[in-house]
């Protein structure tokens, strides 16, 4: 259930319909949590690809997001900061050596 609320963490309408099943079986309160802890873990790993990148190290920030990429390969965050990521690395170190 994890993944399904990563994979659309910003869809509120389905995250509304995980938290109204959770609620349906009394455990409104376990569904809340796994909905906030979904979505904060998506948003850690955006932010540290980000830094890293800010900081200078595109590699690291896009092997960050790649994985992250393969793992949630529904999230549009990921994939929005991960294009923009190796558009930045394209521009800082080339076509061939961001993409290749």
């Amino acid at each position: 259930m994890g993944r399904v609320i990563k994979n659309n963490h910003e869809n509120a309408a389905l995250v509304g319909q995980i938290e109204a099943v959770f609620a349906g079986e009394n455990l409104a309160q376990l569904g809340l949590e796994l909905v906030s802890t979904s979505r904060q873990e998506v948003i850690d790993i955006n932010n540290q690809g980000v830094t890293l990148a800010r900081q200078g190290d595109f590699e690291q920030g896009v092997k960050l997001l790649r994985t992250a990429a393969q793992q949630l390969p529904r999230s549009e965050a990921v994939i929005i900061n991960l294009t923009g990521l190796l558009i930045g690395q394209m521009s800082k170190e080339g076509y061939k050596e961001a993409v290749g």
